[in-house]
């Protein structure tokens, strides 16, 4: 009986030391002392949990005691596997929790790249944070090396998308940069395209401002070892429609070649008074018709002629023998019915007119007419050229680039026989981005995790992401009715300092972005400075400033069966769900020589649905449907 129990408790203890040796698998291990500091400490007690192990690996790596590192690091991973941010370790704590990118780190520094490379592609499939993108980078480019494998210059293709209609004065261009190297930077027009790790294929899209006439858009892509090539796509930027010059009209009779069509790009289209006239595509002067023609009474003659790119001018002739009578009365020696009776060059400026002296667009619209009995020899709008060869009576149509504030438009003429005539219009542009409700943010103090002690390297990190959001001009610090708060967390060790930072709605409480996360080994003085810039710039890019429309269908704002309403920016645009915009109402008028702006908001209403191109959005309930015309901009918050 006594060797029984005995044997019982033999068979127990064997149990209790394999469970003990199951729960407690690495031995207890005393710090390491480096230049006066101790190396492999955690706070509080060690139990053995894969935080504790996490904690203590990365108080070794501090150190640079890599082998003490590596397995604390395997055995927080094999107790709890997966990279994550805001992980809960007990309670209502929560730590930054990276296992993989650290061994990653630690694997690197002892030279076992393949797995280094290995643990940190983990990392970054979970989450993708700049550290991880950072040494990414140099775990490649050190395989690279040490395989002395080829590497290539990238290979670039791109190309140029369907231009807006709305934005005539930019291009958007898309393309593919492919390197056995990994490619790591790409920039259009000397504009750096965001890359945030290094990838063999990039995917890259970049919006380009254009001028007129032809743009030589360079594109450049680097890859890790330093190679790097370029490619350039020309875009020729034709905002001048087609002149048409029209000679003298008889009551009823079109003479023959009395009218002429020229535009450098090519003419695509004409009609007369709707009815399409045959010709060459693509040619760049016409003259019809080929005999004279007799037409209809009518009180007016419309001739309009498009560009292969889409510009339209329109000539509009007044025929009736009421007005070629009071002419003739005025002593015109001509019969045409467009000169001025007084015998002087006369400039019509139909567009634009008084209510467009004010605008939110990046162009004007100008176009009218010029006419003299002897010939015009020369039309220059704004000192460019518009005429091909001299005529009586010309109708023009281009498009300005506008900049914001005060823009003067001048179109000038000169006759056959020297006499000139000029006309300057003012326009002012503003932009709805200037006069929208500000996006106000709370910041509150950022958790920091030091590496010993309680004296933080970024103490002034706070005041420092103010001052750079304050510079930016995207985000404002309120004090009350914030629209945001942005918290984060800032871990600080010896060889490189993390932030991370959140951005939630006061309201719903819930994410708007992914969290913006910077990384900095540059520890110094203005290291503050440095990672709230990034923090900034990465808010400011994944929270854009966007203007764009409410779409519509016949006339009709589109909506759905939430009764939400569509507009014309999506994904492209890095719209997310949440966002808020405000819908203006647009009206201006003139007040005695004053133009004046009656723009106001009507509301705002708050993205639903993002998709590519377009988003729906729910109005707020104090903004009815009825009050939203298909007019009416938007801007997000």
């Amino acid at each position: 009986m006594q060797s029984k129990a005995n044997r019982f408790f033999v068979l127990l203890g064997i149990f209790f030391l394999l469970w003990y040796q199951g729960c407690y698998p690495l031995p207890e291990r005393s710090p390491q002392k480096k230049d006066d500091k101790l190396y492999g400490n955690t706070e509080g007690l060690f139990r053995h949990r894969w935080w504790n192990y996490y904690e203590r690996g990365l108080s070794f790596a501090d150190g640079g005691f890599w082998q003490d590192a590596e397995p604390d690091l395997r055995e927080a991973i094999r107790q709890r596997n997966t990279d994550k941010r805001r992980s809960r370790t007990y309670g209502l704590h929560f730590i930054d929790y990276f296992p993989h990118r650290e061994l990653g780190i630690v694997l690197f520094e002892q030279g076992r790249i393949e797995e280094a490379e290995r643990e940190l592609e983990i990392s970054y499939s979970d989450v993708k944070s700049a550290k991880a993108a950072l040494y990414l980078d140099r775990v490649r480019k050190a395989i690279i090396e040490k395989k002395q494998l080829s590497h290539h210059a990238p290979e670039i293709t791109a190309e140029t998308l369907k231009q807006d209609p709305d934005k005539p004065f930019l291009i958007t261009i898309r393309g593919v940069a492919k390197s056995d190297a990994f490619v790591r930077h790409i920039t259009v027009n000397q504009q750096e395209v965001r890359i945030d790790v290094s990838k063999q294929i990039v995917d890259f899209q970049s919006e380009v401002p254009l001028v007129p006439g032809e743009n030589n858009i360079r594109i450049t892509a680097t890859n890790l070892m330093g190679d790097s090539d370029e490619t350039f796509i020309k875009v020729n930027v034709d905002n001048t429609g087609p002149v048409i010059s029209v000679d003298d009209l008889n009551d009823y009779q079109i003479p023959e070649n009395s009218i002429y069509v020229a535009d450098d790009s090519g003419i695509a289209e004409i009609s007369v008074n709707k009815q399409k006239i045959p010709f060459r595509y693509g040619i760049t002067e016409f003259r019809f018709p080929e005999k004279s023609v007799s037409f209809p009474a009518t009180d007016e003659l419309v001739i309009e002629a498009k560009d292969i790119t889409g510009n339209i001018t329109t000539a509009k002739l007044s025929l009736s023998k009421k007005l070629s009578k009071l002419l003739a009365d005025n002593s015109v020696l001509s019969r045409s019915i467009l000169f001025a009776s007084n015998g002087n060059p006369f400039i019509d400026l139909k567009h634009p007119s008084e209510d467009e002296r004010l605008t939110y667009q990046d162009y004007a619209f100008v176009d009218g007419s010029i006419s003299d009995r002897e010939g015009i020899r020369e039309l220059l709008i704004n000192n460019e050229q518009v005429l091909k060869s001299p005529a009586k009576n010309y109708f023009f149509s281009k498009r300005i680039k506008l900049n914001k504030g005060k823009n003067e438009i001048i179109v000038s003429g000169t006759t056959v026989s020297g006499k000139s005539v000029s006309q300057k219009v003012e326009i002012t542009r503003k932009s709805l981005s200037d006069i929208r409700p500000p996006l106000k943010l709370a910041i509150t103090d950022f958790k920091r995790t030091p590496e010993n002690g309680k004296e933080y390297i970024t103490h002034d990190l706070e005041n420092a992401l103010k001052s750079a959001m304050k510079q930016g001009g995207r985000f404002e610090i309120g004090i009350a009715d914030n629209d945001w708060i942005l918290a984060g967390m800032i871990s600080e060790r010896s060889k490189g300092i993390e932030i991370s930072a959140d951005l939630k709605d006061t309201e719903t409480k819930e994410s708007l972005t992914n969290i913006a996360d910077a990384y900095s080994e540059n520890i110094g003085s203005v290291i503050s400075e440095e990672l709230a810039k990034k923090i900034n710039d990465k808010l400011s890019i994944e929270i854009p400033l966007i203007e764009g429309k409410i779409l519509s269908e016949q006339g009709v704002v589109t909506r759905n069966s939430n009764n939400q309403i569509a507009i014309n920016i999506g994904t492209e645009a890095k719209l997310k769900k949440g966002m808020k915009v405000m819908i203006y109402d647009v009206k201006i008028r003139k007040e005695g020589e004053q133009i004046r702006d009656l723009t106001y908001p009507l509301g705002q209403a708050t993205i639903k649905v993002v998709n590519e191109g377009a988003s729906w959005a729910s109005l707020d309930k104090d903004l009815k449907y009825e009050a939203i015309k298909v007019y009416h901009p938007v801007v997000t918050r």
